[in-house]
């Protein structure tokens, strides 16, 4: 996935990653992208994501692989061996998923979020991608049940 959203980045595309509530799922996705691709510890990672989309809030479980993911090296050669034991050994050893709450993690980090949208605005996050141009053209949208059908 990471390969085929750098290679949309790198030929001028865009790549919209989006999960039911666009909350955790597809937050942890862009930092763990982040992560990857520019070297980013988890802490600077959700923090351009967070500059871009105010609410996320990724589940602790995902906070924690990442973090692993990160003490790992960020290669996914780390997760070669991977197994559930291993993970609650590590989740112990980080005083449970209650220290991988996503708040907690960044105000340990030293990181306030209510600065970040001003810090944003001052640009000071270099992975954001710039706001859509000023003429939008609105989009037809025709629901038919849970799904969307663009016309």
């Amino acid at each position: 996935m990471f390969e085929f959203m750098d290679s949309a980045i790198a030929k001028g595309g865009v790549v919209l990653v989006h999960c039911m509530m666009g909350i955790s799922r597809s937050a942890s996705t862009c930092i763990a992208f982040l992560m990857w691709k520019h070297r980013l510890s988890f802490v600077q990672a959700a923090e351009q994501v967070y500059a871009a989309r105010p609410f996320i809030s990724p589940n602790p479980g995902f906070v924690l692989q990442l973090l692993l993911w990160e003490r790992g090296g960020m290669e996914f050669k780390s997760w070669e061996g991977w197994s559930y034991h291993k993970f609650s050994g590590v989740k112990e050893q980080l005083g449970g998923l209650e220290r991988c709450l996503f708040d907690t993690v960044m105000r340990d980090a030293g990181v306030n979020l209510a600065n970040v949208s001003e810090q944003r605005n001052l640009g000071n996050f270099v992975f954001l991608v710039p706001s859509p141009p000023s003429k939008r053209r609105p989009m037809p949208v025709k629901w038919t049940q849970r799904f969307c059908c663009i016309t």
